[in-house]
Formats: structure tokens, C-alpha cells, sequence
């Protein structure tokens, strides 16, 4: 494989990488290969072309990383990083001589979610010989020690979910009631995983002369040897199976074999040569090939029926629809051709040539001629049709009616036995031209958005579009005065307005050219010069569209994000300009620059007052139709009204805390649909409608009733209660007060939507309930945020859950719950006298974790120092912030988050001046600690470290409103809960806990 020797050239470099992009990168970094099989050959070369177009630049921080698809999903990590193939990815780029991008690959992972990245990384080190991953021996074994809470001391084992094992809907995840997360078990993935990066690690330690080490990995590895053939191996059926966790009393294992059984192989950990009768279902006629044994020819075959899938017609081909078994392709009735015209264009007359090839791909039977309209494909009205071809490449005409679109598709079923069909390759893709003319349209390739700022033109392509209006592209100076905005001074005011341009220097217009018809302008104030001036402009609450806010998140450029970021403003303003003439909307799509965190911020504080200013707010509930908000709900008939109000309570709006925050502070509220409709009705008095119609229901039906027929619209009546109290708050309540109900109503209802698991159809009605059964729910979890609860002044606490904190007021007064989307960061709550955090880091929780630590302060202490320093590293200021978090310094505040009762005077000295390099110290003492096996020695050190932590972190001081610090009163409700539910109760059971001692 070598491309020389002697200095002789052996292989022809240039023919061999003939035709793949950027050729002197493949020349320097990949194993060139020549076989006799032209098709294994260059689909050699396809994989190595489509593993470097997976390679990502994420910047100077983490360098490249691997992705699974092209495009980020949302369930990814930052830079559309995914855990589950990342082993692969170091594993099978070992080969590419420039080693950084397998250590970047590392680096990246290793600060996150677990793979078996010490195998993967003593691979890599097999082929560079390159021993500097030895570095990130402290990372691996944090990553290693990162499956404790997985680990089962019982059994010796470790288990997992399907899911997270890239196996969901699979036999094992098919035996509980949820075949998508379900099947929590003893699994030979994850045992195979952790043993070979046991002896991986092993391995590692003995490079870097620690036989101590070394032989502690050895001996775990063996251990897990033992107890995978003890209890996971079916000697009946001679195969690795899994073994459930839970309702499992006799330990009994799957009967099903799964391909995962092999893993141990690929570790090299069956204990003897015994196990290899597993692979006999390889050659069992009544199994998989039907033959005697493997032979070089089968594994031949497969390899070369593998290349086949990459051709058609003897021509390269890729194509998802191939058959797992048969040499064929799985036909689809849904295939599509499509155009895309890149703006709306007139068409009323498209031309088809179709082909068939006497083989697969035939001439369809029938066909739909579609277009884009309104965010979705349509037939195309009033079509006429010459009669269908029946030879190839045969004119197929359609005429129409004129329409206005920017895309155009054919989509057709396969004809009979067809596996295929297509438009003739010798033919325009899609022929469109306008009746009585013989003029071909140009399309632009790069659409450009055009900005006109006062005489002076400015463009920039569609592909950073983003960038530009996210960035400063949109900057000015004030419409009103004439000044410019100052770094420390108010953030723009963006509104933005229809009409054509003019000279003025200071408003900015945007034509979007071609993608988009509408021109708007785009009008800087500060926020004084509004108010002195009763300009008119109306703020948006919405929630965000998945792909903007993927955008957002990622910082990731999209052509279809940026085009929903120009064109849902534009038409929210056509619509509202229709009803209210002269009116300027504010739209945090395009009012917010949201890559420039120093002015987003600023704008975040402003929130309550840009609503609360206006005399009108439009919320767009951009998934409800019009026809839900248009009758008369007092007077609809019973399913009718059933099918609306589920409509419009489903919304995502109502899932949001911003728009609960938006909704409370604004004075007027009407309501923009999907259709871009704006509704007659105030929302105050649509709310009080479904209300009304709601109660006439019930008495005539029964509230059983009623509460199950929305519940059968797959929602929950209790997402109509949050809005009945955002309209009673808000007119009630002072509006400064806004945070603590945004919360409280939020929280408060995703408690009432929550049910038991015990009967899934009961809604419980009673508050305590509520709280107590979504507490027990969290602890199951391993989320140990409900025993961190702030009592409110004057609550009672209730016999039944003497621990349960905060329930009767709601959840304002609670610690951070809630799926993690953003990380957590610890930030000041009162500015200004005023409740005024980071919203998009509130209610969030950077991790569930599994409740395991005793009651006394130092063990406590020891928990929360283990956590951080395993997230973050011996870095003193990370855990002075997540100490901040989860035991506020000022008690005063943690139990009156109401501003008008926090001392004004106490906001001053908000910050605490901690002795960095004093904690600095005791990390560094601590860290190796971290790190050794358990014992007595071991752990007596680290408690005596996690006192000095108290004192150096201020943890000990007694609180003013309180006999206790905070610190103690988590130590005393967590050593209460163990002594109390020591034994398993009724609700509480399943809660799974270690005492320390």
C-alpha cells in the first residue's frame, strides 16, 4: 500500500485519486490502494472521500471533529458532534497520517459523553507510534469512572438503554411498555466497551510506567471478564444476550439473540475458545448463509455485493433504498423530481421527458405536478395533460392556469415491477417557459440580499445572510436623533416597517433578492427616543422555528433559515400593516442581533419594557389554523369545539417560558395563526371564550368526560389553565414581579399536566399531589433538585412529605428543573432592584445525577466538589460558580425572590470575593484523590479536603433568616429522606440510593 520505496513509484497516484476533490490531501494523508476489482477499488476511495467531507473545523478550541450527517440534528452535540459512532470515527481515521484530527476528535469527547475512547485511542496510537495521547490518560479514566451510576456491584456489570446503545426498536427495547427508550439492561455493548478500555487503559499506564495503575485496570477488566460469562452468556443457546434490569427478580436473560452478542469479540473478552459456538448461527443452514463454515470467497462476496450497492447500470450510484438482502433497490412511491426557482416566478406550462432504461427504471404509470405554496407542496390547479408517453424521452405537456412559485416537483409511483424512473439525461431537468414566449428564465445560483443604507448600496450572498443580520450588518445610527448607539449605553430599539427605499441616512432597506418579493426598512431608535416620540410598533412573542433556532444555537449559516428569518417578519408585518396602517413590528428574528452576545444581553433586560410599553402585543401561534379561532366557542357544537380549543392549547407557544414572560408584561394581546390571519379578538377575550365554553361543557357532559376528550387530542386542558393565569397575573400582579410568575405559571403547569405512572388516565387534583408525585418522579431520574427546594415564608409543611418544599405557591420559589438545552451558568438574579436573570438559563438543569451522598455537610460538600471537578477539571473558579448556584450566598434573596421584598441595599455587595489560589490548592490535593479506588484512607481524605472547601468557599456560615447555613439545611433534608425512606414506601419504591458512611 505503501505509494513508494527506493524512491521508485509503485502506484500511479494521479490516476488513483483521479476525480476526488482537493487530491493532494488524499495524496498526503491516506493509504493508496490497487486491486484487480475496479468496483471495491473505487468504492475504496468513496468511503475515504466521504470520511473527510465529515471531518468539521469547529475553531481553535476543539479543533476538527467527526460528524454522522452533513447537517447538524438537533439532538447532536455542538457542531453536529454525535457520541455514538465516535469510536469508529478515531477508530477507522487512524490510517490518515496528520494525527490531529483523531487527538481533536479525542479532545472533544472526552470532555463529554462516553465512547470507548481508550480502545480507539490505543488503535490510533498502533498505527502513528505517536505516544502524546498518553496525556489524556487523567480524561480517560474521568470517563471511565463517568459509568459508576451504571454500574451494578450485585453482578458486576454495568447496563444501559437500547437507545443510547444507537439500538433502539430492538428485541430488548421491545420488552417494556416503550420501545424507543425502553430496555434498561445488562448489556454486552456497554461491558464490552468499559473492559476494553479497561485494559486500553491498562496498557496506557504501563507506557507511562505506572504498574500500580496498571494492574488496578487489569484486574477491573478481568472482573467484568468473569461476570459477563457468569450471567450474560446463555450456554443453552451458546450465545451473549441481555438481561434486563428492573422487574427482573430471577435475572433471566432475553431469549432473543441479538448481533450485539459478537461485541465481546471485537475486545477480545470471551474467556475461552468455547464461546466462538456463537458463531455458528453464522453457518447454521436454518440461520443466516445457510453454509458450513466461512470461506474467503463468502467474505468476498459480501464485499464485493457491498461495491454493488454503490452502482447502477455499471455506473456509480448511492441511493438509501437499497435491499439488506436482495440485489435490488426498494421502489417508493413517493419519489420525487423537483426545481428550485430560487424566487416566485409566473409558470403556467412545464415540459416532462420521462425515460425507462428496458430494465428497473420505467416510465411511471401516473405522476403529480406540484408546487410551493405557503410551506407546502400542492397539486397544481386546472392542469392539461397530453396523454401519458410510451416510449423514452417522449415530450409530456402540462398547462395550467398562471401560478406564483419559487419550486416546482414532479412526483410519481414506480410503474408496475419498476424500481425507478427519472427525466431524460439529454433534456432540460424541468422545461418551464411562459406561454406565447420563447424566453428562457435566468436563475440566479447565489441569491444576494440587497441593503440600502440612505444612498449607499450594500450586499451580501444569501449564505451569510445570517451572519450579516445577526452581526452588525443592520447597525445605524437613531432614526429619531440622529446619535449613535454607545457600547455601554441602550442597545438599538429594531423595528422594522414597509415601504420603499429612500435617502435617509439612518434606515436601512432590504430587498432580498430573488428569493423573497417584499421589501422592508429596518429603523434603530434607543429606547428613550420611543417613548418621547409614541412611536408605534407592535412586539412578536412566538416561538422560534426549529431550523433558526438550530441556527441560533450552532451558529451554523442556512440558506432555509436565513429565508425564514426574512420572509416570517415580512409577512407578520403585511399582515399586521393590512389590519393597523403605519405600524412598525419588533421581531427578534431580525430586531435582535443574535450573534453579538454583548448587545443581546443588554436587549434580554429590556424585555419587560419593550413589551410593556407597547400598546399592543401579536402573539403568533404559527402551528394553529385560522379556522380554530374564528367561530364562536359558546356556540360550536361539542366535537367542533373539542378539535379548537385542543388546537390552540397544543401550540408550542405555550410550552415557552419567554412568551409567558412576554404575554404577562403586554397590554393588548391579538392572536396571528399559521395563515398569517389576524384574528378580530382580543386574546384576553378568546381565552375568557374557551373558558365560558368550556364550563357549558362540562355541566352538560361531566368534567370526566370533557378532560378525556381532550386528552384524546394528544393535550391537556391544564395548558388552558396556565393561560387563564397568565391573563390574571398579569392584570393583577406588579409587573416588575414578572420572572417569579413567568416561572411560577410555567412550572407550575407542566406539574399539572404531570400523571402518575400507576394509572396514566387519573389526573390528580389535588396540589400537594402534584408536587409530590413530579418530586419522586425527578428522584427516580436521578435528579435530586426536589430535596434543594426553598421553603416560602409561612408554608407549612405537610406530614406526608415533610421534605417537600414550595408547593404551595408554585414553582417559582424551586430549584432549576427541566431537560437541559442550554448549560446552566451561574449569574446575579436581582439587577436593578429588579428580577432580571438570563432567561435562557433558567429553569434547566446541566445534568441528572444520581442522589447518593449522606447527611452530613462534609459528605455533602465532597458530592457537589466530586461533580464539578469531574465536569470541569481543578479549575477553582467553575466550582466557586457552581457552589454560587446551588447554595445562594445571600439567603435573603433565595427565599424572597419577590424584588419588593429583598433589601435594596443588599444588591451592592453581590458578589463574593472568594481566595482563588487558596482553592487552587485544596484541587490539586483533591484531584488525585478523585481518582483512586475507594477506601477508607481515601475517603477520610477527601472529607477532611471538602470541610476546608466549606470554609473556603463560605458554605459555613449560619444564614440571617435561619438557624442553618444553606449548606447544612441540603445536608439535614438529604440525610432526613434516607433515614425516613430507608425502607421502600408505597410511590417511592423504585428510588435507587447509596448511603455513604
Amino acid at each position: 500500500m505503501s505509494p513508494s520505496s527506493g524512491g521508485t513509484t509503485i502506484l500511479d497516484r494521479d490516476l488513483l485519486l483521479k476525480g476526488l476533490e482537493d487530491q493532494p490531501w488524499f495524496e498526503k494523508n491516506i493509504p493508496l490502494l490497487e486491486i484487480p476489482d475496479k468496483q471495491i477499488q473505487e468504492v475504496y476511495y468513496y468511503r475515504w472521500q466521504t470520511s473527510k467531507e465529515h471531518l468539521v473545523y469547529t475553531g481553535a478550541q476543539y479543533g476538527y471533529v467527526a460528524s454522522e450527517f452533513l447537517n447538524p440534528v438537533s439532538y447532536g452535540a455542538p457542531y453536529g458532534g454525535i457520541v455514538a459512532a465516535a469510536g469508529h470515527h478515531i477508530t477507522e481515521g487512524r490510517w490518515i497520517r496528520d494525527t490531529r484530527y483523531g487527538q481533536d476528535i479525542a479532545k472533544y469527547w472526552l470532555a463529554g459523553p462516553g465512547f470507548w475512547a481508550a480502545t480507539a485511542l490505543r488503535k490510533q496510537y498502533m498505527v502513528t507510534g505517536e505516544k502524546e495521547f498518553v496525556g489524556q490518560l487523567a480524561n480517560l479514566m474521568k470517563q471511565y469512572r463517568g459509568w459508576d451510576n451504571h454500574y451494578s456491584s450485585s453482578l458486576g456489570l454495568y447496563w444501559q438503554v437500547p437507545v443510547w446503545d444507537a439500538t433502539e426498536y430492538t428485541a430488548a427495547s421491545y420488552e417494556p411498555s416503550d420501545p424507543y427508550h425502553g430496555g434498561a439492561g445488562f448489556r454486552p455493548t456497554i461491558n464490552s466497551y468499559q473492559y476494553g478500555d479497561a485494559i486500553a487503559i491498562a496498557k496506557i499506564a504501563a507506557l507511562c510506567g505506572d504498574s500500580e495503575l496498571e494492574q488496578e485496570y487489569r484486574s477491573q477488566a478481568e472482573s467484568l471478564r468473569i461476570a459477563l460469562q457468569k450471567h450474560l452468556w446463555d450456554s443453552e443457546s451458546s450465545f451473549y444476550k441481555y438481561q434486563a434490569r428492573d422487574d427482573n427478580p430471577s435475572d433471566s436473560l432475553l431469549g432473543t439473540r441479538e448481533i450485539m452478542g459478537y461485541l465481546p469479540w471485537m475486545f477480545d473478552m470471551p474467556c475461552d475458545d468455547s464461546q466462538l459456538a456463537a458463531f455458528s448461527q453464522l453457518t447454521n443452514p436454518r440461520r443466516i448463509l445457510g453454509q458450513n463454515y466461512i470461506t474467503a470467497e463468502d467474505y468476498y462476496e459480501r464485499l464485493h455485493r457491498y461495491a454493488r450497492t454503490q452502482y447502477r447500470n455499471w455506473q456509480p450510484y448511492v441511493a438509501e433504498a437499497h435491499h439488506p438482502d436482495d440485489d435490488r433497490w426498494i421502489p417508493n412511491s413517493k419519489d420525487y423530481f423537483g426545481v428550485d426557482l430560487r424566487k416566485d416566478q409566473a409558470v403556467d406550462n412545464v415540459r416532462l421527458f420521462f425515460y425507462h432504461d428496458s430494465g428497473g427504471a420505467q416510465i411511471p404509470s401516473t405522476y403529480d405536478l406540484q408546487y410551493w405554496v405557503d410551506d407546502a407542496w400542492v397539486t397544481i390547479p386546472g392542469q392539461i395533460r397530453s396523454p401519458m408517453p410510451t416510449s423514452s424521452n417522449a415530450e409530456t405537456k402540462i398547462v395550467f392556469p398562471s401560478i406564483l412559485t419559487s419550486r416546482l416537483r414532479v412526483e410519481a409511483p414506480n410503474a408496475g415491477s419498476g424500481v425507478g424512473w427519472g427525466i431524460a439525461s439529454g433534456t432540460t431537468d424541468l422545461k418551464r417557459k411562459r406561454l406565447n414566449s420563447t424566453a428562457s428564465l435566468a436563475i440566479s445560483l447565489e441569491p444576494s440580499v440587497s441593503f440600502h443604507v440612505g444612498s449607499e448600496l450594500r450586499q451580501t450572498p444569501q449564505s451569510s445572510f445570517l451572519s450579516y443580520v445577526w452581526g452588525t450588518g443592520l447597525d445605524s445610527d437613531c432614526v429619531s436623533c440622529g446619535k449613535c448607539f454607545l457600547h455601554d449605553g441602550e442597545p438599538p430599539i429594531r423595528t422594522i416597517a414597509a415601504g420603499n427605499s429612500n435617502s435617509q441616512p439612518s434606515v436601512i432597506d432590504i430587498t432580498q433578492e430573488p428569493v423573497s418579493p417584499w421589501n422592508i426598512r429596518i429603523l434603530n431608535r434607543h429606547l428613550s427616543c420611543i417613548k418621547a416620540n409614541k412611536a408605534n410598533y407592535i412586539p412578536i412573542s412566538h416561538a422560534w422555528h426549529p431550523t433558526v433556532a438550530t441556527s441560533q444555537d450552532l451558529r451554523l449559516e442556512s440558506i432555509d433559515a436565513s429565508r425564514l428569518v426574512y420572509q416570517i417578519p415580512s409577512r407578520t408585518l403585511l399582515a399586521l400593516t393590512a389590519k393597523l396602517p403605519g405600524c412598525e413590528v419588533w421581531h427578534d428574528y431580525l430586531s435582535v442581533p443574535q450573534w453579538r452576545p454583548e448587545v443581546q444581553e443588554r436587549l434580554l433586560l429590556l424585555i419587560p419594557e419593550i413589551y410593556n410599553h407597547a400598546a399592543k402585543t401579536v402573539i403568533h401561534l404559527d402551528d394553529v389554523g385560522a379556522t380554530h379561532l374564528s367561530g364562536q366557542f359558546k356556540d360550536s357544537p361539542y366535537a367542533k369545539f373539542i378539535v379548537d380549543l385542543a388546537a390552540i392549547i397544543r401550540s408550542r407557544w405555550f410550552d415557552r417560558m419567554w412568551v409567558t414572560l412576554e404575554y404577562i408584561q403586554s397590554n393588548d394581546v391579538l392572536i396571528l395563526t399559521e395563515d398569517y390571519t389576524i384574528g378580530d379578538a382580543y386574546a384576553r377575550d378568546v381565552c375568557h371564550h374557551l373558558d365560558a365554553a368550556h364550563s357549558k361543557w362540562v355541566k352538560k357532559r361531566s368534567n370526566s368526560t370533557v378532560t378525556e376528550d381532550i386528552w384524546e387530542q394528544n393535550t391537556t386542558l391544564k395548558r388552558m389553565t396556565s393561560w387563564i393565569d397568565m391573563e390574571a397575573w398579569k392584570n393583577e400582579h406588579d409587573m416588575h414581579r414578572t420572572l417569579g410568575w413567568a416561572i411560577g405559571i410555567l412550572g407550575q403547569r407542566k406539574m399539572l399536566d404531570f400523571r402518575p405512572k400507576q394509572d396514566p388516565l387519573v389526573l390528580i387534583e389535588n396540589r400537594f399531589e402534584y408536587f409530590f408525585y413530579l418530586a419522586i418522579y425527578a428522584l427516580q431520574q436521578g435528579d435530586y433538585s426536589p430535596l434543594l427546594f426553598i421553603q416560602s415564608l409561612g408554608e407549612d409543611t405537610d406530614p406526608r412529605a415533610p421534605w417537600l418544599r414550595g408547593y404551595s405557591t408554585a414553582t417559582w420559589k424551586l430549584w432549576d428543573m427541566g431537560r437541559c438545552h442550554r448549560k446552566a451558568t451561574s449569574q446575579p438574579i436581582i439587577r436593578d432592584d429588579k428580577i432580571q436573570p438570563k432567561l435562557q438559563t433558567v429553569g434547566v438543569i446541566e445534568t441528572f445525577e444520581y442522589y447518593d451522598f449522606g447527611g452530613d455537610a462534609e459528605s455533602v460538600m465532597d458530592y457537589v466538589v466530586s461533580k464539578v471537578v469531574r465536569a470541569s477539571g481543578r479549575d477553582p473558579q467553575a466550582l466557586c460558580d457552581a457552589t454560587d448556584r446551588l447554595f445562594p450566598w445571600s439567603e435573603e434573596k433565595a427565599l424572597n425572590m419577590e424584588w419588593k421584598d429583598a433589601k435594596h441595599g443588599d444588591a451592592s455587595g453581590s458578589v463574593l470575593r472568594y481566595d482563588l489560589d487558596k482553592i487552587q490548592g485544596l484541587l490539586e490535593k483533591y484531584g488525585p484523590l478523585l481518582d483512586m479506588g475507594p477506601g477508607q484512607e481515601v475517603t477520610q481524605q477527601r472529607l477532611e479536603i471538602a470541610k476546608k472547601m466549606t470554609v473556603a468557599l463560605k458554605l459555613n456560615k449560619k444564614g440571617k433568616l435561619a438557624r442553618e447555613s444553606r449548606l447544612e439545611l441540603a445536608a439535614g433534608e438529604a440525610d432526613w429522606f434516607l433515614r425516613e425512606y430507608g425502607t421502600p414506601m408505597e410511590g417511592i419504591s423504585q428510588i435507587r440510593y447509596v448511603k455513604r458512611h
